[in-house]
């Protein structure tokens, strides 16, 4: 197959930026009144900044390199670039890659999620009082709204929020990239010192500020250092201050109810903590706390010593992280459990009444003001006004038609903003009304029996997934035998699917076939089994057997995408683009966000001719991604196509004229017989042969020829 360069790319990349920018005449200075300054012009007057970087190629090449060996939870380097805001220049400021899922759905492109820190290598360079940019590239938003739109919801609920914008960047790369479009990013202002200094007062500058990713808080001893686990920010000399949330996670641990319930309130903001569960809970945030051990962070207040907890990377709110869920379901989320992980802090605090009632408070209080349909509807289309003309400048008619389904809704868009708002905002009324019952979103953390709890059934299936994770597929295999033994169904479809699965780890795919048939017989509806045939049948080579597998997958579930895409790459392969490029387009439609799907479709055009069609396509994609290699190099193939259709033009021209020796536009007998003489002239270095190249030299050379 033609190479398709790169890995999954979307025409709506957004990046998170925080603590920027000034007018360039505000540029260096610090203090209150001109972050003041800043907050108007920016975060709530909506001036879109303009934000060129430059970066030596030697810089850039080891900041790829590092980014690709990197472990999940690992920090590259900062290196030096140049930053230009506004029109104002600052040299040598730290610049680096960040980010995890955001950074690997950047591939090859140039937009990766990156953290500038102004004074890493020029002391005292701030712009406003501030050193700390977040670019954080948000991919999963074509809104470009739901940052904003969520942390006014915390604000609303009273808790200090970043500052949202947006802001148009390029980047130049010396040698490799001359200031490249890539378009229009979400600022979001940085979490730090400054920002708790100005929003909760100068007694809070000096506060504990800590940002963990861990799914449940333990007390780890008296140490401070011991702490380092929960990653602090700032304050790491406030001993008093750790030894103050040490005490706290030694209450959670440790006190009974009713200790916990008397003393909480001491060491943890009841007030804080409840409007952000609330709030949270009204955005179905699960990429939280809620569910998960990030984007949050936690603050010791040096004011009062009470621990606090402020919101975090907001572009999965609105139901976009599912966790395997449907919108409807997420729309109902149940009021009354705002989490889905067994975090011990959560579930301690809302055994406490005081605080459920506090917590119930802020819900009622957000759903009669802020968080409605009227209110939200018409705060979406007011920022939308902003949004959308930079996408239709920056990005094209695309981003536009993108940014508008992913508001309004269509086929397309699962998760639209407008139709998610709409169903929570119901939900809610109904919960607190009482007619209606949210739903309990349970852990996918699987909390397996203990042994002396198990039936021998969940025995036998635990004992198959020891064996399993161990490696000892054999051992796993017997397991899976005794459990059709014991419920006597040979046929057993689940007991067949998990043996196919253990034979294809084992590389004996022909056994695993036979299991996984024999599943597909016993669960006619599943995709499981036959997405089990269509790994084994690739594995194998058999081509064939893979195409009629896919083709089962897709005839249950038409918008399978790994069945659909293996079929377009197949038939791409096999040379018959007609059917792949069906393939690529229904996969286009599927997820108009994966531009390799789209960049495919774009070369199956290329390879059928249709060249029209191939540069509509491959324009879109780099309107949206400027330097998608795939696209690139179709373009230029699509050049040479063009200009070969040119000179082939301008060669049936020569060659008529050549033969036409009357000129009346027809060949005659006579004028047919002299045809070898006369195209004898084309062969120019009289070797006998005609080449490729003599006929652009002649098409070239000929006096009446049009320029190709």
């Amino acid at each position: 197959m033609k190479c398709f360069l790169g890995s999954t790319r979307f025409p709506v990349v957004i990046t998170l930026l925080s603590c920027l920018l000034l007018p360039a005449s505000a540029a260096g200075q610090s203090g209150n009144g001109s972050y003041e300054q800043y907050w108007e012009r920016v975060y709530r007057g909506n001036h879109v900044l303009q934000i060129d970087f430059t970066v030596s190629r030697e810089n850039w090449d080891k900041l790829t390199t590092s980014s690709r060996s990197q472990r999940r939870d690992q920090e590259s380097e900062y290196l030096p670039a140049t930053m230009v805001i506004d029109g104002e220049k600052l040299e040598d400021v730290g610049f680096r890659f960040k980010g995890n899922s955001s950074l690997r759905f950047a591939g090859n492109s140039p937009r990766k999620p990156l953290k500038v820190d102004t004074n890493r290598f020029v002391d005292g360079q701030e712009i406003g009082g501030c050193s700390k940019l977040n670019l954080s590239n948000v991919f999963k938003d074509p809104t470009y709204l739901r940052e904003k739109l969520g942390y006014e919801v915390f604000q609303a609920a009273g808790l200090p929020t970043p500052g949202v914008g947006w802001a148009r960047v390029t980047l130049s790369v010396e040698g490799l990239y001359e200031e490249v479009s890539l378009g229009l990013y979400v600022l979001v202002e940085q979490v730090n010192d400054d920002l708790l200094e100005r929003q909760l007062g100068k007694d809070s500058k000096d506060s504990l500020l800590m940002k963990p990713e861990m799914f449940t808080w333990q007390y780890l001893g008296e140490d401070p250092e011991a702490y380092e686990a929960y990653e602090i920010k700032e304050g790491r000399k406030q001993q008093e201050l750790i030894a103050r949330f040490a005490r706290l996670l030694k209450l959670m641990d440790e006190a009974d109810d009713e200790q916990f319930a008397g003393q909480v309130g001491e060491l943890l903001d009841l007030d804080n903590f409840a409007a952000y569960l609330a709030a949270n809970a009204l955005l179905v945030n699960l990429d939280s706390i809620a569910a998960m051990p990030h984007n949050y962070y936690l603050l010791v207040d040096e004011a009062d010593g009470r621990l606090k907890i402020l919101p975090w990377d907001l572009n999965e709110c609105f139901g976009v992280f599912s966790l395997g869920r449907t919108p409807a379901d997420l729309a109902t989320w149940d009021l009354d459990r705002p989490y889905v992980i067994d975090h011990k802090i959560l579930r301690r605090l809302f055994q406490v009444e005081s605080f459920r009632e506090r917590y119930n408070q802020v819900v009622k209080r957000l759903a009669g003001t802020f968080f409605s349909e009227k209110e939200l509807f018409a705060r979406i289309d007011e920022l939308g006004e902003v949004v959308r003309p930079q996408l239709k400048k920056l990005h094209g008619e695309a981003a536009v038609a993108a940014q508008q389904a992913g508001v309004e809704g269509s086929d397309r868009q699962t998760f639209a903003l407008k139709p998610f708002v709409k169903q929570r905002v119901a939900s809610v009324q109904a919960q607190l009304a009482g007619e209606e019952e949210g739903l309990v979103l349970q852990s996918f953390q699987r909390q397996r029996p203990q042994v002396a709890e198990m039936t021998p059934l969940q025995k036998l299936w635990a004992d198959v997934a020891t064996a399993e994770q161990a490696g000892e597929y054999d051992k796993a295999i017997e397991a899976v035998s005794k459990v059709s033994e014991l419920t006597k169904a040979a046929e057993d479809g689940y007991a067949n699917l998990r043996l196919g699965w253990l034979y294809y780890l084992k590389r004996d795919y022909q056994l695993a076939i036979q299991h996984y048939a024999t599943s597909a017989i016993a669960l006619p509806r599943a995709l499981s089994p036959r997405e089990g045939l269509m790994a084994c049948y690739q594995a194998l080579g058999n081509t064939e057997r893979v195409i009629e597998s896919a083709r089962g997958i897709v005839s249950i579930h038409a918008a399978n995408y790994p069945a659909n895409k293996t079929l377009a790459d197949i038939y791409y392969g096999k040379g018959e683009y007609a059917t792949a490029a069906l393939y690529y387009r229904h996969l286009a439609t599927l997820n108009p966000t994966d531009l390799v799907m789209v960049t495919n479709l774009g070369w199956c055009y290329l390879q059928l001719g249709q060249l029209d069609e191939a540069e509509q396509v491959l324009n879109n994609v780099l309107t949206v991604s400027p330097l998608d290699n795939s696209a690139r190099q179709g373009i230029s193939r699509l050049q040479v196509m063009r200009r070969g259709q040119a000179i082939n033009q301008a060669v049936m021209k020569r060659l008529m004229a050549a033969l036409d020796a009357d000129g009346d536009g027809e060949l005659s007998e006579q004028e047919m017989a002299g045809a070898a003489a006369m195209l004898g002239t084309l062969d120019l270095d009289r070797d006998g042969t005609i080449t490729a190249e003599e006929l652009q030299q002649s098409a070239e050379e000929g006096p009446d020829d049009p320029a190709p």
